[in-house]
């Protein structure tokens, strides 16, 4: 499987094109939580999003303890998913998915080993889970070797945590979907060049993984 690419915290409508023609598989926006420098406080501001050429690429509205006022005011954007980040319950999760009929991504904090087992009281509720460190909007790192163990799992699964084009190769034996935000920016603002850079790479990777692969 090829590794994929969620750019995360975007807000300007170049940096999104330029996310979803260098390959992302998915494009995040940050849109209930004022502490990040990558909050989009008026959903008019990405309007444009059911305007243009996605492709592939899957949106996704990354929330923190929403409301269902907050989860209301995201229906004019045809999202694919909801991304959860905070104390979100299993049963919380279940009525966001019934009520809006939507894809979640459900955010697992890591601070220490064991709490990557906390994913199993969502299993089979969720669709994606996303392992990050307990950061918020500022990335920090942890032991991403811990997720060796969920490598051969059957859940579906992507990595975040101070992920970058200089720890992309190791990160990319650990997992099959990446979540990348503050190592594309320059001054707290996603810098296009970096976008297309580490997208890239992560071409590089995916070729060299298949020809080291194919059969002769």
């Amino acid at each position: 499987m090829p590794l994929k690419v969620k750019i995360c915290g975007l807000i300007n409508k170049d940096s999104v094109i330029t996310s979803i023609n260098g390959g992302a598989s998915y494009c995040g926006f940050i849109l209930n939580y004022p502490k990040s420098h990558r909050y989009i406080y008026d959903i008019s501001k990405i309007l444009y999003l059911n305007k243009i050429n996605r492709k592939k690429c899957k949106l996704v509205a990354v929330l923190v303890n929403p409301t269902n006022a907050d989860l209301n005011k995201l229906k004019p954007i045809n999202f694919d998913y909801f991304q959860l980040h905070g104390e979100e319950s299993a049963e919380r999760i279940k009525e966001i998915k019934i009520n809006h009929k939507i894809k979640i991504i459900k955010t697992i904090k890591i601070k220490k080993k064991n709490d990557i087992n906390n994913y199993l009281q969502y299993q089979n509720i969720v669709d994606l889970f996303l392992f990050d460190s307990y950061g918020f909007e500022k990335s920090k790192k942890f032991n991403h070797s811990w997720l060796k163990s969920l490598s051969d799992s059957d859940i579906h699964w992507m990595l975040a945590g101070k992920i970058g084009i200089d720890n992309l190769e190791k990160v990319a034996k650990i997992a099959k979907i990446i979540d990348v935000s503050g190592s594309l920016e320059v001054n707290k603002k996603k810098d296009n060049k970096k976008i297309t850079n580490f997208l890239n790479k992560v071409k590089k990777i995916n070729y060299e993984n298949k020809k080291k692969y194919s059969p002769n």
